[in-house]
């Protein structure tokens, strides 16, 4: 059979047999499944058969308005890819039916697993809940080339104990509710994302809680939020829960409730530059103590950007918000508010707010803060 590959068989009756494996990839469409219909048996029949032996199960061809249905969670094992059969994503689409309230794809403590080059229409309105990917104690995930529509609750799960997680490239149309977090990641360590573009989510674009050793190398969101409304106050870009050692390459926000927003413990964060405007409050907003347990952070450092028209909504309406929260640099912010530095539950100190441009004011409160070189009124 390995001699085969691609060749056909005839038998003595006239039927045309095809090898249904070939090496490690097994096409779906040998198995039967089609656009249109509901291919969730054979999906999971794919998965035993090929997951004790390593692959790669190859989408068939499904159009966006004809697409394959999955009706049922897919229970996916180790050393498993799960890919369109072309780079060209929208050329496989699989749809969640009405009411079903699941997550498509779940991995629980695998290893080696890796989703790319198709699209996933969760159906949005029509769902009670679920992530479309879900993920948890797994090491070694690649995620890239996805496009997830109308996703109920998060795009993409990472959840408690992942390890080398790579997601190159998320797209993400419409979905969410406002209590919803994006691309979500918890609890993980060494992970990077290349970028993430998000246009008229209803949530927070990426949650990254309790993370260390991250890499996000570009977030690229927007919203109509006079239609959506606001995102409960999470924002663009969300670093809680004492996350550590953060690189970000850029920011563009535009119509979240805060444009990055770093809390709860977290710190050593450097941010290359923001570009963000139409916020519900702050545009920026480093807070080091919020009164609760987790307190501390800082050593954030964001390097040059822009940020405009905030306070939208209701609550505060700064450019750039430091609270409660030490050691940290704010450099080359160019903006049409004020640059604020706060005691609220605890003290502020030792920020450096260096070569920006406010047409509002710039307050410090720190003894050792350095306001030189700002341009008030610019």
């Amino acid at each position: 059979p390995a001699q085969l590959v691609k060749a056909l068989l005839n038998d003595a009756g006239g039927k045309q047999w095809a090898l249904v494996r070939d090496g490690n990839f097994l096409e779906l469409s040998k198995l039967g499944a089609f656009a249109g219909n509901d291919i969730t048996a054979i999906f999971q029949a794919a998965i035993s058969e090929i997951g004790g032996n390593e692959g790669t199960m190859v989408l068939p061809y499904a159009p966006e308005n004809n697409p394959c249905l999955v009706s049922s969670e897919l229970t996916i094992r180790s050393n498993i890819a799960v890919i369109g059969s072309s780079a060209n994503k929208r050329n496989h689409w699989i749809k969640v039916p009405n009411s079903t309230g699941l997550s498509i794809f779940r991995a629980n403590n695998r290893s080696n697993i890796a989703f790319l080059d198709f699209c996933i229409d969760n159906n949005g309105t029509n769902q009670t809940s679920g992530q479309t990917i879900n993920v948890t104690n797994t090491d070694g995930i690649l995620i890239d080339n996805l496009l997830v529509k109308d996703a109920q609750s998060a795009v993409v799960l990472v959840d408690t104990g992942c390890n080398d997680v790579h997601i190159g490239k998320i797209f993400a149309e419409g979905g969410g509710d406002l209590n919803s977090r994006g691309v979500s990641i918890n609890e993980s360590t060494n992970i990077t994302v290349e970028s993430v573009d998000m246009v008229d989510y209803t949530g927070s674009g990426i949650n990254i809680s309790g993370c260390t050793g991250v890499n996000l190398g570009q977030f690229r969101g927007s919203r109509d939020y006079a239609t959506l409304g606001w995102t409960s106050g999470k924002g663009a870009v969300r670093l809680t829960n004492n996350c550590k050692d953060v690189t970000i390459g850029t920011i563009y926000a535009d119509g979240f409730s805060r444009g990055l927003f770093v809390l709860t413990g977290s710190s050593d964060v450097s941010v290359a530059s923001v570009r963000i405007k139409n916020c519900e409050t702050q545009g920026i907003w480093i807070e080091g103590d919020d009164g609760s347990a987790t307190t501390g952070g800082g050593k954030v450092s964001i390097a040059s950007g822009s940020v405009s028209n905030t306070g939208l909504g209701v609550g505060l309406d700064y450019s750039v918000y430091l609270s409660d929260t030490e050691n940290n640099i704010i450099s080359g912010i160019i903006c049409d508010g004020d640059i604020i530095e706060a005691n609220v539950n605890a003290t502020s100190n030792k920020n450096i707010i260096t070569s920006c441009r406010a047409t509002g004011v710039i307050t410090t409160v720190g003894a050792n803060t350095v306001a030189a070189n700002n341009i008030a009124g610019a």
